[in-house]
C-alpha cells in the first residue's frame, strides 16, 4: 500500500499546483502536509465544488491535471458538483478524498455515503487503496487520456476499482477518402472543438484564408483577431449569427473534434461533413468520411491553398456588432469597452446566461489561454472559481470575470481567496435583477416569470466587506469611468452594471435559437 509521502511525490510530479479543497483531520491533512514539504502548495476553499472547478481551470491553462481534496461523505457530495462540470468540460482533475475502508465495521455510519455512486457519472475512473506508485500514475494517465476528465482516489482500503471503458482511437482507414473529399472542395470551412487546443493547432488554424469557426468550448483555439476567424458556431444560430450567412455558401465542413456535446445542434449543416478526431464519432452517420489527427499534416497542405469567404466573415461580424451596439446600453457595450481598454491583453472568463451569448460573439480572443468558460456544461456559477484560480495561477495579465445575477452567488465566498492573493481579478456583474435568458423563453411560452426575478440583487456591499474594490454603473460613461479607475495593482475589483430587465431579456433575439 502506498504511503502518504509516496503518493504526495507522484502527485507533485504529475499535477499542477496549488491543490484546492477542504481538508479533514486525518488522511487528507497528512497528504497536504506531505505535499507542502515537496513545494506543492494547498489552498483551502470555501466549497469542495469550487475546489474541483479551480483544479479544472488550472488543468485547462497548464495542460497538466489539477488536484483537489475533500473529506468523506458530504464533502464528496459537494465535490461532485464541480467534478461533474469538469467531466462535461473535458478537464483532467485528480480528486482525492478520505473514506471508510472496506474493513471498517458497519456500526460506524457517521458521514458514510455511497462514494462509488457519486463518482459513477462524474469520474472516468474510481479507485481506492491499496495502490502503488504505478497505479497512481495509471490513474493520472486515465485523467489525461482522450476524452480528458476527472478521476477519483479514496484514501482508504476499499474494494472499488472502476474505470470507464477506454475509447478506441479513430481508425485511419478512411484517410484516403477524406483527402479526396477535401481536395474536391473549393469553399471549405472548419469547425473546431476543444480537441484543437489539446492538439495545439493554434498557429495552423490562425494562418488559414477561409472561414474557421470554433465551438463555444473551443473559443481561443484560433486567433480571433485574424481575418479567418468567423467566431462561435452553435448549430442553432439565427439570422444575426455569422454561421447563418457563411454556412450556406460553403461546399464542405471539416470538423476537427466537432463533437455533438459541444454544440446545440448539428442537423442544419447544408453541405457535406468530414471529421477529424482522436476517437470514433458517436454519430458516425453525420460524416461523409472520418479520419484520425494523423491526417492533419496532409490536410494543411491542401487547405493552405484555399482562399474564399473572408469578405463574408468581415461583413457578418460587422453586421452583428453594429446590431448589438445599436441597442440601448447593454452587455455588448461593456464587452467592446473591455477589449478596447485592455487592447485584447487580458483573460476573459464567461459564466452562462444571455450575456454569455453576446460575449462569445463579441470578445475577440487572441491567445488560447485567454479564455475560460463552461462552454459545454453551461454550469451557472462555475466561472467564479475558475476565474479566481486563473488569476492566482497567472498574475501576468488581468483576469476579467463576466457573470450575471444567477451565477454570482454560488461560490462568491471564494472571492476572498483572490483578495488574499491580491490577484489581478476584475468581476463584471451584469445585473438585470432576473434570470434574463430564461425569462425570454418564459415569455415566448407564456409561462410565469415570477420565480425568475431576483430580489435585492446587489453585491457591492458584500464585495466591499470581503475587501474588493467596488463600483457601480448604469450607462456607458459610468462603466468606462469605473473601468479606468481600476487597475491590477488595486487587487480584485467588482463593477456592478445595472440594465433594464426587458431590453436585457430580448438582446439575443435573432442571434441564437
Amino acid at each position: 500500500m502506498i504511503e502518504s509521502g509516496e503518493l504526495a511525490q507522484v502527485l507533485a510530479e504529475r499535477c499542477v499546483g496549488p491543490a484546492f479543497g477542504i481538508p479533514g483531520g486525518g488522511a487528507t491533512l497528512q497528504l497536504i502536509d506531505d505535499l507542502e514539504h515537496r513545494g506543492f502548495p494547498f489552498i483551502t476553499t470555501h466549497s469542495e465544488g469550487s475546489a474541483a472547478l479551480m483544479a479544472g481551470a488550472l488543468a485547462r491553462l497548464s495542460g497538466r491535471p489539477g488536484l483537489c481534496l475533500s473529506i468523506k461523505g458530504p464533502g464528496v457530495a459537494n465535490l461532485m458538483a464541480g467534478l461533474a462540470t469538469c467531466r462535461l468540460e473535458n478537464l483532467p482533475v485528480i480528486a482525492v478524498s478520505e473514506a471508510y475502508g472496506v474493513n471498517d465495521i458497519l456500526l460506524r455510519q457517521h458521514k458514510r455515503m455511497d462514494h462509488a455512486g457519486f463518482a459513477r457519472s462524474s469520474c472516468k475512473r474510481h479507485i481506492g487503496l491499496p495502490a502503488g506508485p504505478g497505479v497512481i500514475d495509471s490513474l493520472i494517465d486515465s485523467a489525461t487520456a482522450e476524452i480528458p476528465g476527472p478521476v477519483f482516489l479514496e484514501l482508504a482500503a476499499t474494494d472499488t476499482n472502476r474505470e470507464d471503458a477506454p475509447l478506441v482511437s479513430a481508425s485511419p482507414q478512411d484517410s484516403e477518402r477524406t483527402l479526396r473529399i477535401v481536395e474536391a472542395a473549393e469553399r471549405p470551412i472548419i469547425i473546431v472543438g476543444c480537441l484543437a487546443t489539446r492538439l495545439d493547432l493554434f498557429d495552423q488554424l490562425s494562418a488559414l484564408r477561409f472561414p474557421v469557426f470554433t465551438t463555444a468550448a473551443a473559443k481561443g483555439s484560433v486567433d480571433e483577431s485574424m481575418p479567418c476567424s468567423a467566431g462561435v458556431f452553435t448549430g442553432a444560430g439565427l439570422d444575426l449569427a455569422p454561421e447563418s450567412t457563411i454556412l450556406p455558401e460553403s461546399d464542405l465542413v471539416i470538423g476537427i473534434g466537432m463533437r455533438p456535446a459541444e454544440v446545440l445542434a448539428l442537423d442544419k449543416i447544408p453541405c457535406g461533413i468530414v471529421g477529424i478526431d482522436a476517437i470514433p464519432p458517436c454519430a458516425p452517420n453525420l460524416f461523409n468520411a472520418f479520419a484520425s489527427p494523423s491526417l492533419l499534416p496532409a490536410l494543411w497542405d491542401i487547405l493552405s491553398t484555399r482562399r474564399w469567404g473572408l469578405d463574408l466573415v468581415q461583413e457578418s461580424q460587422v453586421a452583428l456588432r453594429e446590431h448589438l451596439l445599436s441597442m440601448p446600453f447593454l452587455p455588448a457595450h461593456c464587452f467592446v469597452g473591455l477589449d478596447q481598454y485592455f487592447d485584447g491583453d487580458y483573460r476573459i472568463v464567461l459564466d452562462t446566461g444571455a450575456f454569455c451569448t453576446v460575449g462569445e460573439h463579441l470578445c475577440r480572443v487572441r491567445e488560447p489561454m485567454n479564455y475560460l468558460s463552461s462552454g459545454m456544461a453551461r454550469s451557472m456559477g462555475a466561472s467564479l472559481p475558475m476565474a479566481v484560480a486563473a488569476s492566482i495561477h497567472d498574475a501576468s495579465k488581468p483576469t476579467v470575470l463576466a457573470v450575471g445575477d444567477g451565477g454570482i452567488g454560488m461560490y462568491i465566498a471564494d472571492l476572498k481567496l483572490a483578495v488574499a492573493a491580491n490577484s489581478p481579478l476584475l468581476v463584471i456583474l451584469f445585473s438585470d435583477s432576473a434570470f434574463g435568458s430564461i425569462r425570454a423563453a418564459a415569455k415566448l411560452a407564456g409561462l410565469t416569470e415570477k420565480p425568475l426575478k431576483i430580489a435585492q440583487p446587489g453585491w457591492c456591499r458584500v464585495g466591499e466587506g470581503m475587501g474588493l474594490w467596488c463600483a457601480e454603473a448604469v450607462n456607458q460613461n459610468e462603466f468606462c469611468q469605473a473601468l479606468s479607475s481600476w487597475s491590477p495593482e488595486v487587487g480584485p475589483g467588482l463593477i456592478e452594471v445595472h440594465f433594464p430587465a426587458d431590453p436585457y431579456r430580448d438582446m439575443t433575439r435573432n442571434l441564437r435559437g
